[in-house]
């Protein structure tokens, strides 16, 4: 257990490190490769065409949204989507408040998507098993080199779960686990989240369901080919009863 949370704790000290140069950095190297990236980044290049809130009915418990061109290069950027799992409403409400207030100030942007990861948000994995793949465990990533449209249903009654990118269906949305997030089944409740997993902030004393918010963030490199990350965008959060 140890070693598996010093290999956790390595790799988390290895991405604040990275977020540490994004404004100094990215701003010099892109600009210099004549990609405004950043300014794009900033112009808030995710469009909401449904915004999904922990009161939607099961139709509209979709994440429905759309990306912007940010990068001349499939090599020069990715949009990744973070997720994180609450029981506790007003947790979730104050986190998500916090964090989207940091990413629309000027003066804390750069500060977002160390907050988010802090708060323990993890990378969106996908299942490919049945979908023609290789299995799970791989993280939910869109080129930017073009313009995209992401539907995201993590689970919904009498929808099948699923992640689609411009109509194409790639998989099943699944937790870093390996879990899916249809946390009523199967019935010995082995698939519900935990106090102690890593993508979970769970209070013993709330028994309304579970909670799952979602957030996307741009990702480039800079000259030595580390990985820089953009302001956060809150995708919206939707409620799966226990």
């Amino acid at each position: 257990m140890l070693q598996r949370q010093d290999s956790l704790n390595f790799r988390h000290r290895e991405k604040l490190n990275r977020l540490k140069a994004f404004f100094v950095i990215s701003l010099f190297f892109l600009t210099g490769c004549g990609l405004d990236v950043v300014k794009d980044v900033y112009a808030d290049p995710v469009n909401h065409n449904r915004l999904p809130t922990v009161d939607s009915y099961a139709d509209t418990m979709i994440f429905d949204f759309s990306t912007s061109k940010l990068t001349d290069s499939t090599n020069m950027g990715h949009t990744y989507i973070y997720y994180k799992i609450y029981n506790k409403l007003s947790t979730l409400n104050s986190e998500q408040s916090y964090l989207s207030s940091l990413s629309t100030d000027e003066n804390r942007m750069a500060a977002s998507a160390t907050q988010m990861i802090q708060y323990g948000y993890k990378e969106l994995r996908i299942d490919k098993s049945g979908n023609g793949g290789a299995g799970r465990d791989t993280e939910v990533f869109m080129l930017t080199n073009a313009p995209h449209n992401v539907k995201i249903c993590l689970y919904a009654q009498g929808y099948s779960s699923g992640i689609t990118v411009d109509g194409t269906r790639l998989g099943s949305p699944c937790r870093i686990n390996s879990k899916n997030f249809n946390f009523n089944e199967p019935s010995d409740g082995s698939n519900k989240p935990l106090s102690d997993d890593d993508d979970t902030k769970k209070f013993a004393s709330e028994a309304d369901g579970f909670y799952v918010v979602l957030f996307s963030v741009f990702s480039t490199f800079d000259e030595v080919f580390d990985t820089l990350y953009s302001p956060i965008h809150y995708l919206g959060a939707i409620k799966i009863a226990e």
